[in-house]
């Protein structure tokens, strides 16, 4: 590419400080560095030494920004503003702007899971012993006719880029990961260090409704519990609060830790003989996987419905953990939460129902939320999934017409009003895990 001897200023003289990462061609995140400018100018030649030499400089980082993809897009964007009047008109180029793009792989069961959804679906969509629910990164890419040496790639979820993070390109695309679900993201590529500073108009692409998975290490069946919408549209349930999934992998601490920021993990395994420790059963944990740094909540929380270990049962222990684990919902500082059993279907399943239902979310999602789980390659034969979701409709049936119940929030409100949750805890968990749309 063509170097410019010319002396440009770069993003218009005053600066915040801005975090950014320098990529390699490839789209791999490689190094971070935080500058602070003031006035800065500079050459293009010399910008670009001076990037791949604090680079070099700074310690390796992992990009993330907030859920998954197995898709290359390119964005179109059409012209740009040159920074001198009198010079070519320069293009940044790419396509699919303003597409719905999905979490997962386009081919994936799950995709196909989501699209179809009926009741009892899984069945149809599952792999037996393989996990199928890996999200995938999303990969922007783009072109230009400026003679670029490095762009600034700006993403964020105004309109404006207000909120943006920028990122510094050595190359013409980026990959993210953790992209949240539902939600539009604006983004601007900036071409510098060329024949001129090009910057492309704002574009956006959205992200499908469907269940977030994390990547977490060793541990299974792990997503984000919110994301869906309330039946009246007016609220979405907010993500990045409280996670999902089974028993902590050690290889899975880090990214928990580090990457997700739980502060609680909530465990529901309690002391009854069907935990696991060191991965057999028996016992009792003896504090968190995750170490001391956590708040640690272990709880004997039931399961479904009826019997001796339903949500309806007389056994004081059960109710006592269930009730427990709601009001841990109910404390803002507890957040981010890890919450889970030993796979993360029956106990963490019934616990996440009651308060998706308490937050409003409708029938449709709450019975794909449970039934996701059996993506996880954690079951192996169709019957016992069946046999499953059967117990999750009594479980939800029963919840739904609680107390003569008209819906399935009012219900839920009503048997937690019972159970001894307070009005203003259940105040506290809609006011933490909610948000308007």
């Amino acid at each position: 590419m063509r170097k410019t001897q010319k002396k440009e200023r770069v993003s218009g003289g005053e600066f915040r400080k801005k975090t950014y990462y320098i990529l390699l061609s490839e789209s791999r995140l490689v190094q971070r560095c935080s500058l602070e400018y003031k006035k800065l100018y500079v050459r293009g030649c010399i910008m670009k030494k001076k990037l791949l030499a604090i680079g070099l400089a700074a310690m390796s980082f992992a990009a993330m920004l907030a859920a998954p993809m197995a898709i290359s897009l390119k964005s179109t964007f059409g012209e740009a503003n040159s920074a001198t009047s009198n010079a070519p008109q320069f293009i940044v180029n790419s396509a699919q702007t303003e597409k719905t793009i999905p979490l997962f792989a386009e081919d994936s069961p799950v995709v196909k899971f989501v699209e179809n959804y009926k009741k009892y679906a899984v069945v149809d969509y599952f792999v037996p012993n393989e996990r199928v629910d890996y999200p995938e990164p999303l990969t922007l890419t783009w072109e230009d006719t400026a003679g670029a040496t490095y762009y600034e790639f700006e993403i964020g979820f105004k309109e404006d880029l207000s909120d943006a993070k920028s990122y510094l390109v050595m190359g013409n695309s980026i990959e993210f990961s953790d992209l949240l679900a539902a939600k539009t993201y604006y983004y601007r590529v900036t071409a510098k260090g060329g024949a001129q500073t090009v910057r492309s108009r704002i574009f956006k692409v959205n992200t499908a409704a469907m269940p977030r998975t994390i990547n977490v290490p060793d541990t299974l069946n792990t997503r984000d519990v919110g994301g869906y919408f309330t039946v009246d549209g007016n609220y979405q349930v907010k993500q990045g609060m409280i996670y999902r999934g089974a028993k902590i992998g050690a290889d899975g601490v880090d990214t928990l830790l580090n990457t997700y920021g739980i502060k609680t993990d909530l465990d529901l395994r309690g002391a009854d003989g069907n935990v696991w420790v060191n991965n057999q059963i028996g016992g009792t944990p003896l504090g968190s996987d995750l170490g001391d740094s956590v708040n640690y909540i272990l709880t004997k929380c039931p399961w479904y419905w009826g019997g001796t270990s339903g949500v309806a049962s007389s056994d004081q222990t059960y109710r006592d953990g269930l009730l427990q684990s709601i009001q841990a919902l109910a404390v803002k500082e507890n957040y981010p939460m890890y919450l889970h059993c030993s796979v993360g279907r029956d106990r963490t399943g019934t616990l996440v129902f009651l308060l998706n239902a308490l937050l409003g979310v409708g029938e449709k999602d709450l019975f794909m939320d449970y039934e996701f789980t059996y993506f996880t390659g954690a079951v192996t034969d169709q019957g016992s999934i069946i046999n499953a979701i059967s117990n999750f409709s009594t479980l939800y049936t029963n919840v739904a017409t609680y107390n003569s119940a008209k819906t399935v929030q009012e219900g839920a409100e009503k048997f937690m009003l019972d159970l001894g949750v307070t009005a203003a805890e259940i105040a506290a968990i809609r006011e933490i895990m909610l948000e308007a749309v």
